[in-house]
């Protein structure tokens, strides 16, 4: 495993792949299917986490309020309690993920990145720090 580098360090990571496409079971810098994007990041980082979206969610058990999320935490999205999207929050309802390319976006309608479609199918958000620390 990689020296961990700091849970302040996982957003930094993750923004140097803005705009990479999206590749399903994508993980390199061809392409980042969402899961692989999460798993990629948290490695580079120093954190070992399972490949697949709803293998990630079961491994983070410990959800917190969206609003309290801090960056670098999970937010989880599916339908009917089926993980079908995971990302990472900013902070509160910001969300970098990959969806057609790597981004950042807003889960709050009042931003101009607002996702409509993923606020819709938002299941929980777990902290980081409380699994790692």
């Amino acid at each position: 495993m990689y020296k961990r580098q700091g849970f302040n360090k996982i957003i930094p990571v993750a923004d140097n792949l803005l705009g990479i496409p999206y590749k399903w079971g994508g993980k390199t810098s061809l392409g980042f299917d969402c899961s692989g994007l999460v798993q990629s990041v948290l490695k580079v980082c120093g954190f070992k986490v399972p490949r697949d979206s709803n293998q990630q969610l079961d491994y983070f058990s410990n959800t917190i309020d969206i609003l309290s999320s801090e960056p670098g935490d999970i937010h989880f999205f599916g339908i009917k309690d089926k993980v079908t999207h995971v990302g990472f929050s900013t902070g509160g309802t910001g969300l970098l993920h990959s969806q057609g390319y790597v981004k950042r976006e807003s889960l709050d309608p009042k931003h101009d990145d607002f996702n409509a479609e993923l606020l819709d199918m938002y299941l929980s958000s777990h902290s980081i720090k409380r699994k790692f620390q």
